[in-house]
């Protein structure tokens, strides 16, 4: 029994590794919002304060289907985070929201946080129902700290399954 729930665990620990990302983004790679210009700098794949700066910066990634062997309806279902996030006093965010084509209506399909004082990853799950027929994508970043001593830096963001 015990040797059953080592296997369990392990396979829950390595599924975040194991997922195939078929979109991926380095986050210097964003676009920054208008109203974080004078906050951010880029460093390598990172976006992350500049030396003195705090509050919120946002960041935006167009999600594109070009490339993917299924075509216009991925099975993504999983958006992964990778960040460094080493403080109370800050966080790293991404969220993925679909932007229906006709209407203009926006939906947020899945959030996640993450981050340590090392790039780590973080994951959230949600139903595979991208259809680029229909609506077009975004993953939004937000990095926010209170404190100058917090080291918030988004490295990546990806969809895959």
């Amino acid at each position: 029994m015990k040797n059953r729930w080592l296997g369990l665990c392990l396979l829950l620990f390595a599924f975040p590794a194991a997922a195939q990302m078929d979109w991926s983004m380095i986050g210097s790679g964003g676009e920054i919002d208008e109203s974080s210009l004078t906050l951010y700098e880029c460093t390598g794949a990172r976006v992350q304060f500049k030396s003195g700066q705090t509050g919120t910066i946002t960041v935006r990634y167009p999600v594109t289907a070009y490339g993917n062997t299924n075509g216009l309806q991925p099975a993504w279902d999983i958006l992964r985070l990778t960040a460094i996030d080493d403080s109370a006093s800050g966080s790293v965010t991404a969220k993925l929201f679909s932007v229906d084509e006709c209407s203009g209506a926006e939906e947020e399909l899945c959030s996640v946080s993450g981050g340590g004082s090392t790039p780590s990853c973080a994951i959230c799950i949600f139903p595979p129902d991208i259809d680029f027929q229909v609506y077009s994508y975004y993953v939004e970043g937000t990095l926010a700290r209170s404190s100058t001593s917090a080291n918030e830096a988004l490295v990546t963001v990806s969809l895959g399954n």
